[in-house]
């Protein structure tokens, strides 16, 4: 039976950690996600339905007790970090317990599972899949703050959406490999998702691979460049940030239906206080900011 929109333990973004609710029933998030990266047999597959009708995703991985454990006091990301997320398979943990010696450190991820999720439903799936102008949003906080107002600013189109704060980018692909896996994904495919690959940018480019592929030749994806500065932070995500929008150029220059909305590029264009009142925490953006970056998707979207 077609269940309503759903919201999952919503919260008010904070400045400082994300909203986000316990695992929906909706998708079981493949835990062996990077494990794709790294050569290693955690892969994700369609298992059935869960109890909303939505497709399970059951993964095959290594033991627990081959996962890294999280360090005492590492639960949660410090106050002023971005997104929090879980390390899990799939996770900053399962590529190693560290930063990567090669590059700044912007700390640990936390349990982004514990926090706010929500989605539009099944039927709103369904709409947006069967129309040609339909569209599928899906993101991480960045998404939740900016939504309501991008849905409006589609009002034309049949809309779509997942968020959940402080995912990292191979959950989101996860959702949408289940949601093409019913059948029930959009032509378009707007991304607001990579501000929580900043503890581990080095995979970012390989979850983008698997978006496309997810998508294929003949679905429009339009990604946001993600815009990462906490002050707690700053040196070492401007670093990472910037390596995840080359990725997501490089990416763009190899696949004719990727689209970048420089998202980032144009808060790093604007003077010190601009970017302050557009990215007040360096992580989410204000209300203006997300007035300004519905815009430039709305534009990008044509």
């Amino acid at each position: 039976m077609d269940s309503p929109a759903v919201t999952l333990t919503p919260a008010e973004p904070t400045p400082d950690v994300e909203p986000t609710g316990p695992v929906a029933p909706r998708v079981a998030i493949a835990a062996g996600a990077l494990a794709l990266v790294l050569g290693a047999a955690g892969l994700a597959t369609l298992a059935g339905t869960d109890a909303s009708g939505r497709p399970a995703l059951a993964a095959t991985r290594p033991p627990a007790a081959a996962t890294p454990a999280e360090p005492a006091g590492s639960t949660r990301a410090p106050a002023g970090q971005a997104d929090a997320a879980q390390s899990a398979p799939g996770s900053s943990a399962s590529l190693g317990a560290g930063p990567a010696a090669s590059r700044p450190d912007s700390g640990r991820i936390g349990r982004w599972q514990q926090m706010g999720h929500e989605h539009s439903g099944i039927p709103a799936e369904r709409r947006a899949a069967s129309s040609p102008s339909g569209v599928l949003l899906i993101g991480d906080s960045s998404l939740t703050r900016t939504r309501p107002g991008l849905v409006a600013a589609l009002s034309g189109r049949p809309v779509t959406w997942d968020h959940w704060n402080g995912r990292p980018t191979h959950g989101s692909v996860d959702v949408a490999a289940a949601i093409d896996g019913a059948g029930r994904l959009p032509r378009t495919l707007v991304v607001l998702s990579g501000s929580n690959d900043v503890f581990f940018p080095d995979a970012f480019a390989a979850q983008v691979e698997r978006l496309l592929s997810v998508a294929g030749p003949s679905r429009r994806v339009v990604w946001v460049a993600p815009y990462v500065r906490r002050p707690k932070f700053a040196d070492a995500d401007a670093h990472n940030s910037a390596a995840i929008d080359a990725q997501l150029a490089a990416a763009a220059a190899r696949h004719p239906n990727l689209h970048v909305v420089d998202w980032a590029g144009h808060v790093r264009a604007l003077s010190a206080a601009d970017a302050a009142a557009l990215m007040p925490d360096g992580a989410h953006p204000s209300p203006a900011g997300c007035a300004q970056l519905t815009r430039m998707i709305v534009a990008a979207l044509g």
